[in-house]
């Protein structure tokens, strides 16, 4: 017979997957919300199911590349120049324009582009595969190999320029 502690335990990991389960059906905001609210009395619950769920994205790893808010300093000083050359002027409070509809426009087109963007990587991990498997040696005389290798390696270079 289970005591109560391991019964807690089998509720809360039933729970989780359930939760998860019904989590990964959710729109990826949505998910990321649900588990920013680590402070919340059900935290142990939403870890447990990030465990178990498909979509989940670890913690970043540490590494040598710039720090992407630098980045988004530097794009943001060249949009502020760029802006005050088209319109001879920067963007103010109370400039005529309705920020929440040039907000929302430029958001669907963000969404539109972060669509075409995931296309293409997928596109070009299975043109990469695809070169891959022309390394296999079994098929062809490597003189051959290297000329479909060179030919896709143009083709997928082409696509990404």
């Amino acid at each position: 017979m289970k005591t109560d502690n391991e019964q807690e335990k089998q509720k809360r990991l039933l729970f989780a997957k359930e939760l998860a389960k019904e989590i990964s059906s959710w729109p990826r905001h949505k998910q990321y919300a649900c588990f920013a609210q680590n402070n919340s009395p059900d935290y142990k619950e939403q870890n447990m199911a990030k465990t178990y769920s498909s979509t989940y994205e670890p913690d970043p790893i540490p590494n040598d590349s710039p720090s992407m808010h630098d980045l988004v300093i530097e794009d943001l000083k060249e949009r502020k120049q760029f802006g005050l050359e088209k319109y001879k002027t920067t963007l103010q409070a109370f400039n005529g324009r309705r920020a929440r509809i040039d907000k929302y426009q430029e958001l669907l087109d963000a969404i539109v582009y972060s669509k075409q963007e995931i296309e293409e990587i997928e596109y070009i991990k299975q043109e990469l595969q695809n070169i891959l498997q022309m390394t296999d040696s079994s098929t062809t005389t490597p003189r051959v190999r290297l000329g479909e290798i060179e030919n896709a390696i143009k083709s997928l270079l082409k696509k990404i320029a």
